[in-house]
């Protein structure tokens, strides 16, 4: 009789994965591994395009923003015209902060000087004084622009005794310290017979020094005997009798702004007379390669010059336009272009509004 044996599937060995089971496993796998990749790729690239983005438009509307708050206080309790500099006689050229250094100029005029201004305007243009931008054939001029207007931050200060004038120097007793003053900070003297603009160089606890060819007043400001007018020296009565009216002393800001082209590139905000002793030009907001200025005037203005370049009729400029265009400081990851964008304001300069219909 034949003996009888389990079921012999009991035995046997599992039943393993097919080689084709196996292979649509792995490309079901790497569909999804590709997919999850693909996805958290352009999800790394918006992210860093997003942030890109916004640091741009950030950086942008910081520099907006600051340009348009020193533009609506320029020239605060300043004349339209601006203040007298030295000129006639032996008077010699104004140099305007801001690299490259720029002529404003009473004697000796040139093609970009303001020869027709006996006056530091107010607002000083600089149509392509600034660097260029850009690369190859498609360099952009940039500009830069100077404002003055009186230091609210620091007191102004009394003078009733005469001054002590010399050729090279100049010194005034101030009733009280003049402690916030330093040197290379811009004065404006003035009293009933007129007004200058001068540097100080030195102080002590009760006077003031003005010193010609001092390391400080690097705009040449500091003229006294050489000029006609512009100097401390018409702030006095003629005689007879000789007299020196109260004098009162203004502290004045001078700001520059332009665009530095070093890496990264960056908006400047430069204020003072830009000598080498004082404070240095700060970055405003980085990323700024194109800076560029034009000008609304008075309807009552007759302007001969373009829009971009006015050097003549400075009194009658009503507003002031500012366009400004940003650069990411890294290009795309999948595009490998830079991310820019720009921004455009106006702003009304509140000091030059008057016009005299009449």
């Amino acid at each position: 009789m034949p003996k009888s044996f389990p079921n012999s599937d009991r035995f046997r060995c599992p039943r393993g994965f097919t080689l084709v089971e196996v292979i649509v496993a792995m490309a079901l796998t790497l569909i999804l591994l590709g997919l999850a990749f693909t996805f958290l790729d352009q999800l790394y690239n918006t992210t860093d395009l997003a942030g890109t983005m916004g640091d741009v438009n950030e950086n942008l509307r910081a520099a907006a923003n600051v340009i348009t708050r020193d533009l609506s206080t320029c020239g605060w309790e300043l004349g339209q015209s601006g203040i007298p500099i030295p000129y006639g006689g032996t008077a010699t050229r104004i140099i305007m902060p801001g690299p490259p250094l720029n002529s404003l100029s009473p004697a000796n005029a040139t093609a970009n000087d303001f020869s027709s201004s006996q006056y530091l305007p107010i607002l000083t243009p600089g149509p392509g004084y600034g660097q260029s931008t850009g690369s190859g054939g498609t360099l952009i001029p940039t500009d830069q622009i100077t404002i003055i207007t009186v230091n609210p931050l620091i007191s102004t200060l009394s003078i009733t005794t005469a001054p002590t004038i010399t050729a090279t120097a100049a010194t005034v007793t101030t009733t009280t310290s003049p402690s916030q003053i330093s040197a290379g900070q811009l004065m404006m003297l003035q009293n009933t017979n007129g007004a200058c603009l001068l540097t100080a160089t030195a102080t002590t606890a009760t006077t003031i020094t003005f010193t010609k060819g001092s390391a400080y007043d690097a705009l040449g400001l500091n003229q006294f005997t050489g000029p006609t007018t512009g100097t401390i020296n018409q702030l006095e009565t003629v005689g007879p009798p000789v007299s020196w009216p109260a004098i009162t002393a203004y502290p004045i800001s001078i700001i520059t702004y332009y665009v530095d082209n070093s890496s990264p590139q960056r908006l400047m905000r430069l204020v003072g007379s830009g000598c080498a002793s004082c404070t240095a030009a700060q970055p405003v907001a980085l990323g700024i390669n194109v800076l560029q200025v034009s000008y609304s005037f008075s309807p009552l203005a007759t302007p001969t010059d373009p829009i971009r370049n006015p050097t003549t009729n400075l009194a009658e400029i009503r507003k002031v336009n500012v366009w400004l265009v940003a650069k990411a400081d890294h290009p795309n990851r999948k595009s490998r272009l830079y991310y820019t964008n720009s921004i455009a304001t106006s702003v009304a300069i509140q000091n030059l509004a008057f016009s005299n219909r009449y």
